[in-house]
């Protein structure tokens, strides 16, 4: 749900002294996702409708409080997932993201609704745009936008809407290093045949011959994209022959609403399902092999890791487990725990409906540890300081994962599984913003990788 607020910033308005007054845009709707420009005395606002979005003008000094009847629908658009607009001009400029060909550009005239679209495609090998805010109302000479990816810093472009031309900034500095990997786009099928969307990234000069160390990260949560921005902790992976895929499983946001909404709730054991059908794709293809693939994932990311490790522990061989959402029931069956009632639109309440907490009991990471044989060695970390997900949870989830490998009888490669737990005093949620802090924890992250997997130290 989006609220957008406006304050008048008129420099003649704060020196009479007089109370300004924040003015509503458009009230709080459950599924109703907005994003607000002003440009020329009119507020263009960019909504979700249906199966795609719709594009609003309104007068600035207007009030609308019904926006669908009393605001002009300039245009509609099917595109899944849009990750901004922008109004330059007599044209709007929306950005998206499609997972097969990539980030493109679509521009629509404001003065001529009945003029055809124009698409500028950016390239595949970005996975992330940054709209550069414009703050000068006035100017209408272009858009200033930047690309990245996992291995590709920020750079940044200026698009011109009258000749369709986008071009690189300058001052930049080019990594060379970044040529020596490709992107690779692929789409694996699912459990119930939905076709989910995987990005890889690896060395040019890649062997589909099993032997290459995979990392698979995943997310599917909150309608959220798992994240692909500038990662430069996976460059050493990436120059040591790993692959590194991200997994765009249902619960996120990389196709848009329904499929965020078909990994939620009820829906939420889909993006288990996905998460295992990518992996089982990956190997099929001959990227790698289970004795050589290892699952990353990030609080809700987390979840979805250590609901693999249970449900299909001989996928992988390791997994890391940042700040991870592991005791699902108990945590939603609290309403005093922090987040928990703001959470029930994600997971459900499973305290008001029995069948709410018949699922999540059954993919709820904590309560499915069983007698079984778990190849994965884990390595999980958490913070005291973590108002998010409390530390007691990773903490009991690593205890009782412990009792159950000393009752198992698999025999890891290496002798005994690494059960490792790490337990911050700062940082929170989010972990330390010292960066020095930050390359050490990866160092320690990626060297747990190498032990578990059996990787000679390179």
């Amino acid at each position: 749900m989006t609220e957008v607020w406006l304050i008048d910033t008129d420099p003649s308005v704060a020196e009479t002294n007089e109370v300004i007054t924040p003015r509503l845009v458009w009230p709080r709707q459950d599924g109703l996702e907005y994003y607000v420009e002003h440009h020329c005395g009119m507020l263009y606002i960019l909504a979700n409708s249906g199966d795609g979005w719709q594009v609003y003008k309104v007068p600035l000094n207007g009030s609308p409080c019904n926006p669908t009847l009393e605001m002009d629908g300039l245009f509609s658009t099917k595109f899944d997932k849009v990750g901004g607009f922008e109004i330059v001009g007599d044209s709007c400029i929306l950005s998206v993201l499609s997972w097969d060909e990539g980030i493109k550009l679509v521009l629509k005239s404001l003065t001529d609704p009945g003029k055809a679209e124009q698409e500028i495609k950016l390239g595949s090998e970005f996975c992330t745009i940054n709209h550069i805010p414009n703050t000068d109302i006035n100017n209408s000479d272009g858009f200033h936008f930047s690309l990245s990816s996992p291995i590709q810093p920020p750079i940044f472009y200026s698009f011109q809407p009258s000749t369709l031309s986008v071009a690189k900034l300058p001052g930049q500095e080019e990594m060379s290093g970044v040529k020596k990997f490709d992107c690779t786009r692929i789409k694996c099928l699912s459990m119930d045949g939905t076709h989910v969307p995987i990005t890889l990234f690896h060395k040019k000069e890649l062997t589909l011959d099993e032997n290459n160390p995979l990392l698979v990260c995943g997310y599917g949560a909150y309608g959220l994209d798992v994240e692909m921005g500038y990662s430069p902790e996976m460059i050493p992976l990436l120059e040591r022959g790993w692959i590194i895929a991200y997994c765009h499983i249902r619960g996120g946001g990389e196709l848009g609403r329904r499929w965020a909404q078909d990994g939620r709730q009820l829906n939420k054991p889909h993006t288990f399902e996905d998460f295992e059908s990518c992996i089982s794709h990956l190997h099929e293809a001959k990227y790698s092999q289970p004795k050589l693939t290892a699952a990353y994932g990030i609080s809700a990311g987390g979840l979805t890791v250590a609901a693999l490790c249970n449900r299909a522990p001989h996928l992988i061989q390791a997994a890391i487990l940042k700040m991870p959402f592991v005791d699902v029931l108990t945590t939603m069956l609290d309403p005093t725990i922090p987040l928990t009632v703001q959470d029930y639109d994600e997971y459900g309440d499973p305290k008001e409906d029995e069948a709410m907490y018949e699922t999540i009991k059954k993919y709820c990471p904590y309560y499915n540890i069983k007698d079984q044989d778990y190849p994965p060695s884990v390595y999980v970390t958490t913070s005291m300081t973590d108002k998010r997900v409390p530390s007691y949870g990773p903490i009991k989830y690593i205890a009782k994962l412990r009792r159950s490998k000393q009752r198992s009888s698999h025999s890891h490669k290496n002798g005994k599984p690494l059960i490792l737990l790490e337990v911050g005093q700062e940082g929170g949620h989010f972990g330390s913003l010292d960066s020095d802090v930050q390359f050490n924890q990866t160092a320690k992250e990626w060297a747990f990788l190498y032990q578990a997997i059996g990787l000679p130290p390179r």
